[in-house]
């Protein structure tokens, strides 16, 4: 069943995801009046039903590469070392693999895949950002090659 109601002293969206999990949602933003918040809520609820129709789950969490940058900041109590070796594995192996994946679709047989891959070598998407954080670092100078060959 899904509703608007008060909730906490808001007017809030109440529904059941396409995992049949219960979400409650609070618009976003400030409102002057209860009515405009009820009205937001209203609208909210309708975009969600909207998206569980449609087989979609709104968790608001984006790529891999979003989440993963997240929860680096969201690491404040740790030593700079473990930061930076945190931001490596990040950078080197996970973001070039899983990076532009939507977070809700990565499952634990691609997390196996990805550690299969990586036992056996070095998987070409890890490779390819490799090569160009590489050429990021060192650019390839743009002036032509110079010729031993003398012009008379």
């Amino acid at each position: 069943m899904a509703t608007v109601r008060f909730y906490r002293g808001r007017w809030v969206a109440d529904y059941y995801d396409t995992n049949k999990r219960r979400r409650i949602e609070r618009p976003e933003g400030h409102f002057e009046k209860a009515s405009q918040e009820l009205h937001a809520a209203q609208v909210l609820l309708a975009d969600r039903l909207a998206e569980v129709a449609d087989g979609l789950v709104h968790e608001g969490l984006g790529t891999f590469e979003d989440a993963a940058t997240r929860w680096l900041k969201s690491k404040v109590g740790i030593r700079p070392s473990t930061r930076r070796s945190y931001q490596q594995l990040l950078c080197c192996y996970l973001i070039p693999y899983f990076g532009n994946r939507t977070l809700r679709l990565i499952q634990v047989t691609d997390i196996e895949r990805f550690r299969t891959e990586l036992s056996a070598g070095i998987p070409e998407s890890i490779k390819q950002a490799l090569v160009a954080r590489l050429l990021k670092a060192n650019p390839v100078s743009q002036k032509p090659a110079r010729s031993n060959m003398r012009v008379r």
